[in-house]
């Protein structure tokens, strides 16, 4: 798992890198400011997850990495709802 999350958060750092040089000034900080949203929303993901023993922890984490990999790691499939965390732990 640490692995897949390094190598995410080396290219998060590079995409922005590259954001910063090629948007227009407002472009890059409404992106800047979506991606202070997803943080949060990751966060609140995270703390769900933590309410879960864990064995718990490891299906929905590797249920979240499969999910990541089938999307070819778009942002938007790395979050999780409560629902769906429920979902996993309940399988």
């Amino acid at each position: 798992h640490c692995s897949t999350i390094v190598a995410l958060f080396h290219g998060h750092l590079e995409e922005m890198a590259i954001d910063e040089a090629e948007l227009e000034p407002l472009e890059f900080a409404e992106k800047m400011h979506t991606q202070q949203e997803l943080q949060q929303q990751k966060l609140e993901m995270l703390v769900q997850i933590r309410k879960h023993n864990s064995e718990s922890q490891s299906v929905i984490l590797e249920t979240l990495q499969r999910q990541l990999e089938s999307a070819d790691f778009d942002t938007s499939a790395s979050i999780f709802t409560p629902e769906q965390i429920q979902g996993n732990v309940e399988k």
